[in-house]
């Protein structure tokens, strides 16, 4: 069996007609040309947090109606001794009370590990870089944030993304930690 599979901007732009539609119908970042913007900063992370499962780490805030393309997580210092240090990448709603994420919802988790899911990182004190879009489907990678996270319509507002260690560290070691993201908004 062969398989011969369009994408569905390839659908779009072969249209129905002679004339095939222009690229201005495919959305920004959806099947069409889009500016990637990049989204990153770093967090320091101490020995004693990153031993514990209950440690949060706010990385980026990014709108809802943005779309995740691609990512880094990094550390150039290893947060653990041994083997043991798993994380998790998720979402949380932001908490702040001035960018319109609605009242109800801020604060609060959408998704511990819609990211990454139960990964090694930085085990016996190695600098690691890994996919921080791992556990995305890739058709996801072409939705907007709030259906990268789970949620079945926008909320508004903005969401955080958040590492958490999945396995604490056996000995944790104090270092820091950056997400670099490349979005379309």
């Amino acid at each position: 069996m062969v398989d011969t599979i369009k994408s569905a901007s390839i659908t779009t732009l072969d249209g129905t007609t002679q004339q095939p539609p222009a690229n201005t119908q495919l959305t920004e970042g959806i099947g069409a040309p889009g500016r990637l913007i990049n989204h990153s900063d770093y967090v320091a992370a101490t020995a004693a947090g990153l031993q514990s499962t209950s440690s949060t780490y706010k990385l980026v805030r990014i709108t809802t109606k943005a779309i995740l393309k691609s990512g880094d997580l990094v550390t150039k210092v290893g947060g653990d001794t041994s083997t043991s240090l798993t994380v998790d990448l998720g979402a949380y709603y932001s908490d702040s009370t001035v960018d319109g994420t609605p009242y109800a919802n801020q604060g609060t988790l959408i998704s511990a590990n819609c990211f990454v899911a139960n990964v090694a990182f930085g085990q016996s004190s190695a600098a690691a870089r890994i996919d921080a879009l791992s556990n995305l489907d890739p058709n996801l990678r072409n939705s907007p944030l709030w259906a990268q996270v789970g949620l079945t319509s926008d909320p508004g507002g903005y969401i955080d993304i958040v590492l958490a260690p999945h396995t604490g560290a056996s000995t944790g070691i104090a270092g820091n930690i950056g997400l670099d993201l490349r979005v379309v908004n």
